[in-house]
C-alpha cells in the first residue's frame, strides 16, 4: 500500500513537474531541486535522531530483558534482484523501575531495514527467543532502548542526505542561472 501511494505521488510529481518545464522550464528545473534537496534533509532528520540516540547509548543503563519474538521477513523481489533480501524483527522484554516494557530492533538503524539474507540470518541467530539480553535504555525515558550500542547504517544516511542535499542545491543555481540567462 505504502508503495503503491508512493508511485502514484511520483506520477502525479512528474505530470506537475512536465507541465512546468513546457510552460517555464527554469522553473521546472528549480523545482526538481527542491525536491532533492528535500529528500537528503528528510534522511538527515530521521538518520541524525538514530545518530544521536546510537551515541548516547554508550552512557546509559541496563537491565536484563528476554526477547520474545525473533523472525525473518522475507523481502526478496525477483523482478528486481536475484539478491535474496530480508528483515529483521525482534521484540524483547524488560522491567525499569517495576515497570514493563517492550523494545522492537536489534539497533535504532536497524528497525523495518531491509538487507541482505546472510546478514539479517546472523542477526536473528544472536537473538534467539526466550534468550536474555542486555538492553540499553535511556534514563530519561526508559520506553526507548536498544540492545546493541551505537549505529551502523546512519554514517551512510548522513552522507546520502549531505549528497542529496548539495545535488539538490546544485540543480536549483542550474535552474536559476538558466532563468537568468
Amino acid at each position: 500500500m505504502k508503495g503503491c501511494l508512493m508511485l502514484m505521488g511520483f506520477f502525479i510529481f512528474g505530470g506537475l513537474l512536465l507541465f512546468v518545464m513546457n510552460y517555464d522550464p527554469p522553473i521546472g528545473v528549480s523545482i526538481f531541486g527542491a525536491v532533492f534537496m528535500a529528500g537528503g534533509l528528510s534522511i538527515r532528520k530521521s538518520t541524525s535522531r538514530n545518530l544521536k540516540r546510537g551515541k548516547a547509548s554508550f552512557e546509559w543503563p541496563s537491565v536484563i530483558g528476554k526477547v520474545k519474538i525473533s523472525e525473518l521477513y522475507d523481502e526478496t523481489d525477483p523482478e528486481v534482484s536475484r539478491n535474496k533480501r530480508a528483515k529483521v524483527g525482534i521484540i524483547y522484554s524488560y522491567k525499569v523501575d517495576n515497570n514493563d516494557y517492550e523494545g522492537n530492533g536489534a539497533a535504532f538503524d536497524m528497525k523495518d531495514v531491509i538487507m541482505g539474507l546472510e546478514r539479517a540470518q546472523k542477526i536473528q541467530r544472536s537473538y534467539p527467543v526466550g534468550s536474555q539480553v542486555r538492553v540499553f535504555y535511556d534514563p530519561a525515558n526508559p520506553a526507548i532502548s536498544t540492545l546493541e550500542h551505537g549505529t551502523e547504517w546512519s554514517q551512510y544516511g548522513k552522507s546520502l542526505s549531505l549528497a542529496f542535499t548539495l545535488i539538490g542545491f546544485g540543480i536549483i543555481c542550474l535552474g536559476l542561472y538558466w532563468k537568468l540567462h
